[in-house]
């Protein structure tokens, strides 16, 4: 990687906190520093909590064996990250924001102070940084930690730059003198910053980064090679934000529910349109992995996606949504004898409506309102429903069609015979047919003096 060395900063390090700003690439573009609430604890087991960024919260608790002596949350007035310097140029100056100074274990070669920000939720891959200053006679090594425990590696740490807010030409700089090439060197392999080949105490030595990976611990290594060495850190974060037009048919739809998440899966956001169909999620750290979700109202229904992924890491995100009202669905089914054959002109009726069966036995009714419907048809002359289909039930906020409510009929039977006398035919008796199980009534005689057999179903008919 090659890195760019400016300026340094004067005076001891301190670890750095973030700034609230603005910078000048895009009105929506906001940067903050963060705060930090005081340092408790003795010498050895000091602990504390600093909040990065504010939407969604990224906070993180501190603890550190850090020796006493000048360490705590310092003012910022006067030294501070100006926006000469590389993080500056980005995130704004941190003049009068926060940031805190700590030392090592003990003043030797062999006793590292160890600093460890365990963070309440994971890092954003992008979005906010940190600083560590006054890295010349000393030298820290830094280790991150992701959610799945894997320890990031110096590319996924992001170091932006070498430089030395100090130096002169430094816009902005505090009133310290340092020199633009006394800047600490990286290792990669150790990931460590050592500062100057002297290890004299200078002033301004400092180093930046973007980690690009999640993080669920930051830790800060710090140990003494010569004098009494503090150093300092920031941390720091920017956002941007996410807007959107709700349309209803072309129409601005106003007091529409909208719901942001994070790449967490946590919701961080909840908003409803204005009067024009407008809304916006203002001030988000700016990373990926948003996702907006529209509620459409009752009887809506959107005409694209639900959710629309937006992306803060390069600038602000747009995320429109259409809606239309629900058309109530379709149904359809087919009408067939009791062997399968289709049955054409059957009049079907579904909710008031009726339709007929096409040469294939099929129908189709195009909207059916919500709600539950019997299903009838008017079976043929000389046939009977055989079997019928439970009553349609469109759900509310449905488009699905349902399809195969379908009917089967079946033929009714003939009763046919002849009535003879000595062998020929006798025209005008009546035949009486009657259902099993149905007990006959009395039958008058006839011309010849016959009554219907009981046993005849129930029917009446003339012989021919």
């Amino acid at each position: 990687m090659r890195l760019r060395r400016t300026g340094i900063i004067a005076g001891s390090l301190a670890l750095v906190a973030v700034l609230v700003g603005t910078i000048p690439a895009a009105a929506a573009t906001t940067t903050a520093w963060a705060t930090w609430q005081p340092v408790t604890g003795t010498g050895g087991a000091y602990t504390t909590t600093v909040q990065i960024a504010a939407q969604p919260a990224l906070t993180a608790t501190m603890a550190s064996d850090s020796r006493a002596g000048q360490i705590g949350v310092i003012s910022g007035a006067s030294t501070w990250l100006s926006e000469g310097t590389p993080i500056g140029a980005k995130y704004g100056s941190s003049r009068d924001q926060a940031y805190l100074n700590l030392r090592p274990k003990a003043d030797n070669a062999t006793s590292p102070s160890t600093t460890t920000y365990s963070f309440a939720t994971p890092t954003p891959t992008s979005g906010w940084a940190f600083a560590v200053g006054d890295i010349d006679a000393d030298a820290v090594r830094i280790r991150a930690t992701a959610p799945d425990g894997h320890v990031l590696t110096a590319a996924e740490l992001g170091l932006q730059d070498l430089f030395n807010y100090c130096a002169p030409g430094v816009v902005g700089k505090p009133s310290c003198t340092g020199a633009a090439d006394d800047v600490p060197t990286w290792d990669e392999t150790t990931l460590t910053l050592t500062g100057n080949a002297a290890a004299a105490d200078t002033s301004g030595s400092a180093a930046w980064f973007e980690p690009n990976a999640a993080i669920s611990s930051l830790s800060l290594i710090f140990t003494r090679r010569s004098g009494l060495p503090v150093y300092q850190t920031w941390f720091a974060s920017i956002a941007q934000d996410i807007t959107g037009t709700v349309t209803d048919t072309g129409a601005p739809a106003s007091g529409v529910a909208l719901t942001l998440t994070d790449a967490n899966g946590t919701v961080v956001g909840t908003t409803t349109t204005a009067a024009d169909g407008t809304y916006s999620f203002p001030g988000f750290i700016a990373a990926d992995g948003y996702t907006v979700r529209v509620t459409p109202p009752a009887g809506k229904i959107p005409t694209g996606p639900t959710t629309i992924a937006a992306n803060l890491s390069a600038g602000d995100a747009v995320a429109d949504f259409g809606l239309r009202d629900i058309v109530p669905v379709a149904v359809s089914g087919r009408v067939t004898d009791t062997a399968g054959t289709p049955v054409a002109g059957v009049a079907v009726t579904i909710d008031g409506q009726t339709t007929t069966t096409d040469a294939d036995g099929s129908y189709l009714f195009d909207q059916v309102s919500v709600g539950t419907h019997p299903a009838t048809i008017t079976a043929p002359s000389g046939y009977t429903v055989d079997l019928a289909p439970a009553p349609v039930v469109v759900p509310r906020g449905s488009e699905v069609p349902i399809e195969n409510v379908d009917f089967r009929i079946a033929e009714n039977p003939d009763l046919r015979g002849t009535v003879r006398s000595n062998g020929a035919g006798v025209a005008g008796v009546t035949v009486t047919a009657v259902g099993p199980g149905v007990r006959p009534s009395r039958a008058s005689p006839t011309r010849q003096g016959r009554t219907p057999s009981p046993a005849s179903p129930r029917a009446t008919t003339r012989s021919p």
